[in-house]
């Protein structure tokens, strides 16, 4: 198994190798494992790097991008670039992506990480949209396709090109392809169960249509982030106080994930088509909890395309 020395090792040398200064997108980096990740990618690049960062706190994602190392060769002043966006709905979606074409050349690297923990009953968006979905899911599908172009020009230019989404792969469960918006018989774990599934569809689907390009569903591990501190839920921050003492050493901080988060990405960005990768960068393929087919992944496209369509439209 790979160390994380190893995993470092393989870091430095992906990133030392690159001939140009990269682009890297960070949808949900103002904490947790988006925020170490952003760190870790500017350390490795040494400030020399295009950063973006997508989330609601602006002043967390401002601070991040003001302790980031400065660039340590001379030339054109990389992009540090912070915008504010409530993924959960789709129009603040489209605005961001509105903002990043026209700020960007290129991008190399697009680190979907948005998400929470509760275990409230079903809630739905303005837009009509289930709350964990319209985060998890549905959110990372349009930051996706409306990027693609993007990391296609990066591609084209001989330049790595790669797309993770951060979940739980290898913890899915069953999907119904007669209600794929979650209305019957919701419950927390159910939502998650479909969150995880529908990631592993959406990244095989977009890489059945740019089957150049690299899409990675990564599972991070049980990792020691806010994500339970800030959870509405008393119970989950219980759960998380249990799992983050009495358990810390079967936990990892965010900043060794994002070593392994970074290695998975190295090792796969000259590569193609999807992966469902564990917290150690081992391709699990369709052999663990695998809930997806053919019909299901052609089915959960169309819901989604529709969908989406719908949400722009809802009068809120």
């Amino acid at each position: 198994m790979t160390t994380l020395l190893q995993a470092k090792a393989s870091n430095n040398a992906h990133f030392s190798s690159l001939s140009s200064a990269p682009v890297a997108v960070f949808v949900g980096g103002t904490s947790g494992i988006g925020e170490t990740m952003v760190y870790a990618f500017a350390k490795y690049t040494q400030g020399n790097a295009n950063i973006v960062i997508i989330g609601r706190n602006k002043e967390a994602g401002e601070r991040i991008l003001s302790e980031l190392p400065k660039p340590s060769s001379e030339g054109e002043e990389p992009i540090r670039l912070f915008i504010q966006c409530d993924v959960s709905l789709m129009r603040n979606v489209q605005s961001a992506v509105q903002q990043l074409t026209s700020s960007l050349s290129k991008i190399n690297y697009l680190i979907l990480s948005t998400g929470f923990l509760d275990i409230s009953d079903r809630k739905e968006t303005k837009e009509g949209l289930e709350l964990r979905l319209a985060v998890i899911y549905y959110s990372r599908w349009l930051f996706t396709r409306e990027l693609i172009g993007l990391i296609e020009k990066a591609k084209e230019s001989g330049e790595g090109g790669t797309v993770m989404s951060i979940g739980a792969p290898g913890f899915g469960g069953e999907i119904d392809p007669n209600d794929w918006e979650l209305k019957k018989n919701y419950s927390s774990m159910k939502g998650m169960g479909a969150s995880s599934t529908y990631n592993d569809l959406m990244v095989e689907a977009f890489a059945d249509r740019h089957p150049n390009i690299p899409f990675i569903h990564a599972h991070p591990g049980y990792v020691r982030t806010p994500i339970f501190h800030n959870s509405p839920s008393y119970l989950v921050k219980l759960t998380g106080f249990v799992i983050f003492t009495i358990g810390r050493l079967f936990t990892i901080s965010s900043e060794e994930c994002a070593e392994w988060m970074w290695s998975i990405v190295a090792t796969v960005n000259d590569g193609r088509g999807s992966y469902r990768m564990d917290p150690h960068g081992k391709d699990m393929g369709k052999t663990t909890k695998y809930f997806g087919d053919e019909e299901k992944r052609k089915g959960l496209w169309e819901h989604t395309e529709a969908t989406i369509e719908r949400s722009l439209k809802a009068q809120i």
